[in-house]
């Protein structure tokens, strides 16, 4: 989908592009050029729509995520960038850019997902030279007055 930011109504909703459907087993890099074709198709017509895409979304399949780094992450978005000054007062902002200063769109959902599950391996995580491992978390919810059930449905590896 293409959606417009805009003021008017009219203009500022999701316009579906239909593409042939996968097999959902091609490589992130067969997923990037299918990608990469949608946004060639756009960028030749901008004469026409005068848009300009700016930002990639991600569901948050990996073969997805993988492609949009492989068109988002290529350079540290430049000082002579017209949407610089905008964007790196942002701390926690990720400004890697592909080409036109395109950017990546993850649900923070998945980001979030992903970050649980990376505490909870068996070896843990070293965050500020502190060893976080599942058991450490499950302590200090508990002597924080957690019910069990919410800490151990909290910290089930297997909840999709």
């Amino acid at each position: 989908m293409i959606a417009l930011l805009s003021l008017l109504s009219r203009l500022y909703s999701a316009r579906p592009i239909v593409i042939s459907g996968s097999c959902k087993c091609e490589a992130a890099h067969e997923h990037a050029a299918l990608i990469q074709t949608v946004l060639d198709a756009t960028n030749a017509k901008k004469d026409l729509t005068r848009v300009q895409i700016v930002s990639i979304a991600s569901d948050g399949k990996s073969r997805r995520g993988k492609a949009l780094t492989k068109l988002t992450y290529i350079a540290p978005l430049t000082r002579t960038s017209p949407i610089y000054e905008l964007l790196t007062h942002l701390d926690l902002f990720d400004t890697f850019v592909g080409v036109d200063d395109i950017m990546a769109d993850k649900d923070y959902k998945h980001i979030f997902k992903w970050l649980r599950n990376t505490l909870l391996r068996e070896k843990g995580s070293m965050v500020h030279g502190i060893k976080l491992t599942w058991g450490l978390i499950h302590k200090h919810l508990s002597d924080s007055g957690l019910p069990l059930a919410h800490i151990e449905h909290v910290l089930n590896p297997m909840d999709n």
